[in-house]
């Protein structure tokens, strides 16, 4: 009777998991509305307009699923982002089944699910069509394929591995680093040491090899243009050596799991760590545990020599937050769930408030400050573009949009009536990827309307046509307090 009593129980619990997980769904859904596409996700946006096996700065498979989400809903802030909503609730649905059918777990769920929605990188990564938010979502799917390979005979879970993992490759490069984890894990764990005399995993990492053909075979014809842009990001050039670079890691980590959850982590990280030693960890946790403290440390030390954005561990959190809540559940300290639980409150409080400061800005910030509000720069394309229109109207038919950068030309080529093909115009190579379909000589001879958002922007621009006219500017107002500005000008006959 007691038995059954617990299995109504664990049911009931997972139906809520999975119910709060459609209900974080459809609140991003509607959320997603809200705000203006990022200048990146603007900037993706263009790329699927122009398909290609591979990109400049990562694999194709953002682009594929924006044309999806455009097909589904059209060129809006909706069908851009769709993929990145879709991809949290992969995560959502997948923890529950990581719980219930792989840890063993299944009173962990609804806080799995609690935890993963809750923490700002994830609720932001829901939200914003950035490669991270595919790579996680395939991450995830991945190490489903692999938990479940582990644990019988049959090649179809490590074909799943190997295709789900290809898939993050081709969404961002660092996927890449999947295979080689799952490696150090099957070397370390005794249990999972024979499965490597075994074809499986030897022909899901050839699978996850050949889906990076597209990468390269892009990149042999544009002269490894992607290559270049990995060592520049990845502390080649100079100017990205600062000693402050660590420390920032460690803050935007502390920022985005948000504080205490990020403290538990690290503490299960390092529990697991003596469970490992002493044999006392299954091989779907150590798996977990491979696939995430590793990727972590990865980062952190690369912070020690080149700056680190803050998203790019996101694929490490996903185990993270699995291993955190099975273990502090299994434990039943009374201290363990009040303090998970006050982590949950925090998380979410920091969440609420980042995507209320970003839909309805609540929280004055003064322009020496506006970096500090990073909602202000998803703010005021839509109202650049119709003022940009304004004046665009004015002018033949044969004109164009120019402007020094990618941000801008992305932003303006969304947010205007036609969707146009925006012009960038420098003399320097483009280092992103108009430099592959832009094409300022097709409108030599027109006028143009030229939106700068520094004062020397305009100044080399300004060479290029035979007379250019002020227009004015276009104060971008938060709260009441101007946070950005634009100025706006008539180029008229561009000479190339």
């Amino acid at each position: 009777m007691e038995v059954h009593r617990l299995e109504v129980g664990n049911k009931r619990i997972l139906i809520w998991a999975c119910f709060l997980a459609l209900l974080f769904f459809a609140a991003r859904l509607a959320y997603i509305a809200l705000i203006n596409l990022a200048p990146d996700e603007a900037y993706y946006w263009e790329w699927s307009r122009h398909p290609a096996i591979s990109y400049y700065d990562q694999g194709p498979m953002l682009a594929l699923a924006i044309r999806f989400g455009t097909f589904v809903f059209g060129n809006t802030e909706l069908g851009v982002r769709l993929p990145a909503a879709l991809s949290g609730l992969v995560l959502s649905i997948l923890a529950v089944w990581f719980c219930y059918r792989i840890l063993k777990q299944p009173r962990a769920a609804l806080l799995t699910v609690l935890a993963l929605n809750g923490m700002l990188l994830y609720a932001v990564g829901g939200i914003l069509m950035v490669h991270d938010s595919l790579e996680v979502g395939f991450w995830a799917l991945a190490l489903a394929c692999l938990a479940l390979a582990i644990r019988g005979p049959g090649m179809r879970w490590w074909l799943g591995f190997g295709f789900f993992g290809g898939l993050g490759i081709l969404s961002k490069y660092t996927g890449v680093i999947l295979f080689p984890l799952a490696g150090l894990a099957f070397l370390s764990h005794p249990e999972l040491r024979p499965k490597l005399k075994t074809p499986g995993p030897w022909l899901a990492l050839l699978l996850g090899v050949l889906s990076g053909i597209p990468i390269l075979v892009w990149n042999a014809h544009n002269q490894w243009a992607s290559a270049g842009h990995v060592l520049y990001i990845g502390g080649a050039n100079p100017s990205r050596h600062s000693p402050a670079s660590l420390p920032l890691f460690i803050g935007s980590q502390l920022g985005l799991v948000t504080p205490i959850i990020f403290v538990l982590i690290l503490h299960v990280w390092w529990d697991d760590l003596r469970k490992w030693r002493q044999n006392q960890l299954s091989p779907q946790e150590w798996i977990l545990w491979c696939c995430s403290f590793p990727l972590f440390l990865f980062f952190m030390c690369l912070s020690l020599w080149t700056k680190v954005a803050g998203n790019w561990p996101a694929p490490a959190y996903f185990g993270a937050v699995l291993l955190m809540v099975s273990s502090l559940k299994r434990q039943e300290r009374l201290s363990s769930a009040w303090i998970l639980r006050g982590g949950l409150i925090l998380a979410f409080s920091m969440t609420v408030l980042v995507h209320w400061q970003a839909a309805r800005p609540f929280w004055p910030v003064s322009q020496s400050h506006a970096v500090l509000d990073s909602a202000a720069r998803v703010d005021g394309w839509k109202n650049l573009a119709r003022h940009v229109e304004m004046f665009r109207v004015q002018l033949p038919g044969n004109s164009f949009v120019g402007c020094r950068t990618y941000q801008i030309a992305s932003e303006l080529g969304f947010y205007l009536p036609d969707q146009p093909q925006v012009v960038i115009l420098q003399d320097r190579i483009i280092n992103n990827q108009y430099r592959f379909w832009n094409a300022p000589e097709d409108h030599i001879g027109q006028d143009a309307i030229l939106v700068s958002g520094h004062g020397w922007e305009i100044n080399e621009m300004r060479p290029r046509f035979d007379r250019v006219v002020n227009l004015g500017d276009l104060p971008i107002i938060r709260n009441g307090i101007e946070v950005d500005r634009f100025h706006l000008f008539r180029g008229i006959s561009f000479k190339g």
